[in-house]
């Protein structure tokens, strides 16, 4: 399980990769600390503090291919259980509302998307200070210089937020341009610095820009995401063979995926719902032997277009 505030930073993570023990955890607020500590004489396993109002988890639970390994995979969700503790002090925030986008200050059929996004944050920043404490005061400070005060915003006197907005995404390109923020990993993949992913300290350039494209990266120890860069035009009926040169070594309990997306970041609808491969899948080298089996050197993977049928020798269940 991983925790995130609402902002994407992932502060908290625990299972296999982190050797906790499963069970009952207690998810508490704190407006100081935040992290895993093990409670050995409680009825809890441990306690997982956030120092934010509202947060995100994710579950995850890795499963091969085949159906019976599938049907473990679901019995183990089937026994995640989030259960509301009743608390002897008052609410340090009001529920979170999704109803909320229903209502016309939000609405971009209203207001432009600038506008609400400001007016979103400034109902939520109250509630969601920065888990860096020594930040809290210079970013309400600056968030007031922008409009955003008493869980209401107002367009600053001479401002114009089209402008505004193109100010702050180029200063984010220019940060990406930066040295050391996208590591080259050669044959035309790169990474994100694992110090400008999952959680950002102070970088809040950088967790807008991964919010605005990846929203809730974890962290390097958890997950690393390197991405292929290079351009690739494919015409109609032209396939591209991604080549790797052994099996991918991970960690025991670790697994490996290969995604690809559109150009706007999404999944990409297909006829075999199928949007990514990996060690979860029954990959096979060139003679047929199974990538489970062993290294057994170089094997590859087949992309091509969504309105192309695949050749049944690249085809498995």
């Amino acid at each position: 399980m991983s925790g995130l505030i609402r902002y994407g930073d992932n502060l908290v993570n625990i299972g296999s990769m982190t050797n906790q023990t499963a069970g009952d955890y207690l998810i508490r607020y704190d407006p100081i600390n935040y992290g895993v500590v093990e409670t050995p004489n409680s009825p809890f396993i441990g306690v997982i503090y956030i120092p934010s109002a509202y947060g995100v988890s994710m579950l995850r639970v890795r499963a091969l291919s085949s159906d019976a390994d599938v049907a473990e995979a679901r019995k183990i969700q089937a026994g995640f259980k989030l259960r509301e503790r009743r608390r002897h002090s008052r609410a340090i925030a009001p529920p979170l509302d999704l109803g909320m986008f229903r209502d016309e200050e939000f609405s971009i059929e209203k207001h432009s998307m600038y506008e609400v996004a400001l007016r979103l944050t400034a109902k939520l920043a109250p509630f969601n200070l920065p888990y860096i404490v020594g930040d809290r005061a210079w970013v309400t400070k600056t968030l007031r210089n922008a409009g955003i005060n008493g869980g209401r915003f107002t367009i600053p006197e001479g401002t114009n937020l089209t402008t505004a907005a193109a100010a702050a995404n180029n200063s984010v390109q220019a940060l990406l341009n930066t040295p050391g923020i996208l590591l080259n990993l050669g044959n035309g993949w790169t990474m994100r610095s694992p110090q400008a992913i999952g959680k950002y300290g102070s970088f809040y350039s950088m967790r807008y820009f991964l919010a605005s494209r990846g929203y809730l990266a974890l962290t390097s120890e958890q997950v690393l995401y390197p991405s292929y860069t290079a351009d690739i035009v494919l015409k109609a009926g032209q396939s591209a063979l991604v080549e790797f040169p052994s099996r991918p070594k991970i960690l025991p309990g670790g697994f490996w995926s290969l995604t690809a997306y559109d150009a706007q970041g999404y999944l990409v609808e297909n006829s075999m719902n199928r949007y990514s491969l990996g060690d979860g899948a029954n990959l096979t080298y060139p003679d047929g032997q199974l990538l489970a089996d062993g290294d057994m050197g170089a094997f590859q993977i087949l992309l091509q277009g969504s309105n192309t049928a695949p050749p049944l020798n690249w085809t498995s269940k």
